[in-house]
């Protein structure tokens, strides 16, 4: 009987569910800035970052790289491992949830064998961490228009400005990464790789903080329901309630647990900042809140400003044309042969690479890690391709125009 009941008093604590969860939450993340950090190398020693769905346009156009490259592959499997620990974490949350509500009934149903002396000094580690949430949800009430308001459960939803913001900044961080890289393949600008990775780490930072505040918000909701003292603004004044006997015994046998009571409490009476600080994971979770924040708007600060920074670097260096900035490049050969330019600046023919890219005014040609400059769109009356001196390779572009 003792094991069981000593599971029971654990399960409401950590369960296994609570541990895949965390499992999960902690593999999604990883996953996340695996799936955005996925390059596709094109020049030797030069980074192209084509953004996180770059294998979509190697799936729907069978697309020809000129080598064995495994990236968009691993960047799939990447993103749908982000997607699939990210469910199950969720999942999990909630097979924890009711592994944890159903251990908590059945510590009701035994609490006499439970809170025995002999038991208590065995296994009183996960029944002393019960008394201190007690604690922290009763440590101070006061009455506002009317109404009983509980410190605990104001500071809890304060906890989902935070909790809100970071989520919303993983979608961002993969959106602004997406459109930077767009935007810098109709340029034919490179993408930065260093910004790709920043772009990485900041949604795996911002996932990460989700979690954290996921799982806190949930612990201190689960609590609140559980050992808030139910009581009316009559009752509060004319100090006319009832705690728990066993836990304010326990707290009161407690010289740590009997101290912080009275110092919360009194610090309650004060006002929420010192409530705040008068607990060390409170003062944490709120206290350090500005942090969080301020980090979080720095990420999505920057992801702001290499969007547009890098569309105004498209804009000098798209040869100084005003009507190149949305047309796309049409190139024309001999026996009226037309090839096109697909999203990423590569020329293509019947919808398959060539092997040629234009960047910029230049026209390259990839051959494995070899890059070799072709030649020039020139602009003019008739836009002809002017080929480099030292290039002996074949030549199949005539003229060019936009569409």
């Amino acid at each position: 009987m003792k094991d069981k009941k000593y599971d029971a008093l654990k399960q409401m604590k950590l369960n296994l569910f609570t541990i895949l969860q965390l499992a999960f939450g902690a593999a999604a993340g990883a996953f996340l800035c695996g799936w955005l950090s996925c390059p596709r190398y094109r020049e030797a020693g030069h980074g192209y970052y084509d953004g996180p769905f770059m294998f979509i346009d190697q799936l729907q156009q069978n697309v020809d790289y000129g080598m064995p490259n495994p990236y968009p592959a691993l960047q799939l499997v990447c993103m749908l491992a982000c997607i699939i620990c990210a469910v199950c974490f969720f999942v999990f949350s909630v097979l924890s949830k009711k592994r944890k509500e159903e251990a908590y009934k059945y510590f009701t149903e035994h609490r006499s064998e439970y809170e025995e002396d002999g038991y208590l000094a065995a296994n009183g580690k996960y029944y002393r961490s019960m008394v201190n949430d007690y604690l922290k949800v009763n440590s101070c009430f006061y009455e506002r228009k009317g109404k009983v308001i509980s410190m605990y459960k104001k500071c809890t939803n304060y906890l989902f400005y935070p909790f809100i913001v970071s989520l919303l900044a993983v979608p961002v961080c993969i959106i602004g990464y997406s459109g930077m890289a767009d935007d810098a393949s109709k340029s034919g600008i490179a993408a930065d790789g260093a910004i790709a990775i920043i772009f990485a780490l900041a949604a795996m930072i911002c996932w990460f903080a989700f979690v954290f505040y996921f799982l806190v918000v949930s612990h201190r909701r689960n609590a609140y329901k559980r050992y808030a003292v139910k009581m009316t603004a009559e009752q509060l004044n004319s100090d006319d309630y009832e705690f728990d006997e066993a836990f304010m015994n326990y707290i009161g046998g407690d010289e740590k647990l009997s101290a912080r009571a009275t110092k919360m409490q009194s610090a309650g009476q004060k006002g929420i900042v010192p409530y705040i600080f008068s607990e060390p994971v409170t003062a944490v979770l709120l206290g350090g809140m500005a942090v969080y924040v301020i980090v979080i708007v720095y990420i999505v600060a920057l992801v702001i400003s290499v969007i547009y920074g890098n569309k105004g670097t498209a804009v000098a260096h798209s040869s100084g044309n005003t009507e190149r900035r949305n047309a796309r490049v049409v190139l024309y050969g001999g026996g009226n042969e037309r090839y096109e330019t697909n999203d990423y600046g590569e020329i293509c023919k019947f919808g398959a690479r060539t092997g040629f890219t234009v960047k910029g005014t230049e026209i390259l040609n990839e051959r494995g890690e070899k890059v070799e400059t072709v030649g020039w769109l020139r602009d003019g009356s008739s836009r002809t391709v002017d080929y480099a001196s030292d290039y002996s390779g074949e030549k199949p572009f005539r003229s060019w125009g936009l569409e």
